[in-house]
C-alpha cells in the first residue's frame, strides 16, 4: 500500500472517478494535501479511515436471506404483457 494517493490512483483503486474523489475533498470530508504547488496527494491512512467511516454496506447474514419454514415461496411475477393480455384472452374465449 503506497504511503500517499493522487486523486486518479486512489479513485482507480475505489472504481470511482477522479472527480468523485476531488468532490470529496473540496467538500471537506477527505482530507489531501498539497504537494509541492499544485500536486495533490491523500495519506492512505486518511483513505482507510474514510472507508472505515462510511462503510455502512454490509452483506447479510445467510440466516436473514433464507426463507423461514413457515413461509410460503414467493410467486413469481408476470410480465405486464401477460396481465394486459389476460382479460383479451377471456374475451375472446367468451364470445365464441
Amino acid at each position: 500500500m503506497p504511503n500517499a494517493y493522487s486523486p486518479r490512483t486512489l479513485a482507480l483503486e475505489w472504481q470511482c472517478s477522479e472527480r468523485h474523489i476531488r468532490n470529496l475533498i473540496e467538500r471537506g470530508e477527505l482530507k489531501a494535501f498539497h504537494l509541492g504547488g499544485k500536486l495533490l496527494r491523500i495519506e492512505a491512512a486518511e483513505a482507510e479511515a474514510f472507508k472505515a467511516r462510511n462503510a455502512t454496506i454490509q452483506e447479510p447474514a445467510l440466516s436473514e436471506t433464507a426463507p423461514k419454514a413457515d413461509e410460503a415461496p414467493p410467486q413469481p411475477k408476470r410480465n405486464r404483457a401477460a396481465r394486459l393480455d389476460y382479460p383479451l384472452r377471456q374475451l375472446k374465449a367468451t364470445k365464441t
